[in-house]
C-alpha cells in the first residue's frame, strides 16, 4: 500500500464528507463501496505494487480493506464553525453559524449562564447534539 495511505483516505474524507455524511456510514464503506462499483483499487497501491494489468492482487484488496475497516470506521465528527452572534434593531440576539456545511441561524432569547457564556445546542439530522457556548456579558459578547 502507499506509505501515505492515510493522507490519501483523509484526503478522499475530506473532500467527499457532505457525500459521506449523506450516503454512508463511515469513510471506509464510501472508499471501499466507490473502489467496489466505480474506481476499482489500483489507486492506493503504487505502479511498482499493482500486476501486469495494472491492478493490485486479491491479497493486497484484503489488506486494504481490513485496514480501512481497523481504521476508519468511525462516523465522521460532526463540525460546527463560523460561529457569529448580532443583533438586531429590535434588540434581539441573532446566532448564525454552519453546522456540517448546513447554515443555521437561531433569533431569541438564549440562556445564559452564571459565568455570562451563552449556551444553544444544536440538534444535527441524525439526533446528535452539539452545544454553542459564547462569552456573553451585559448584553455584548465576543468569539
Amino acid at each position: 500500500m502507499r506509505k501515505s495511505i492515510d493522507t490519501y483516505v483523509k484526503a478522499i474524507a475530506h473532500d467527499n464528507e457532505q457525500e459521506i455524511r449523506e450516503n454512508y456510514m463511515t469513510v471506509a464503506d464510501y472508499i471501499i463501496n466507490n473502489a467496489e462499483n466505480c474506481t476499482g483499487y489500483y489507486e492506493f497501491f503504487d505502479d511498482e505494487e499493482l500486476d501486469e494489468t495494472g491492478e493490485p492482487s486479491e491479497a493486497q484488496i484484503d489488506e486494504l480493506v481490513a485496514y480501512l475497516r481497523e481504521n476508519y470506521t468511525t462516523p465522521i465528527e460532526h463540525r460546527i464553525e463560523d460561529i457569529m452572534l448580532t443583533k438586531h434593531s429590535n434588540g434581539c440576539d441573532n446566532l448564525q453559524y454552519k453546522a456540517d456545511g448546513k447554515t443555521s441561524e437561531v433569533d431569541g432569547e438564549f440562556y445564559v449562564d452564571k459565568e455570562d457564556r451563552l449556551h444553544h445546542t444544536h440538534i444535527f439530522e441524525n439526533g446528535d447534539e452539539m452545544e454553542i457556548v459564547i462569552p456573553y456579558k451585559n448584553g455584548e459578547h465576543t468569539l
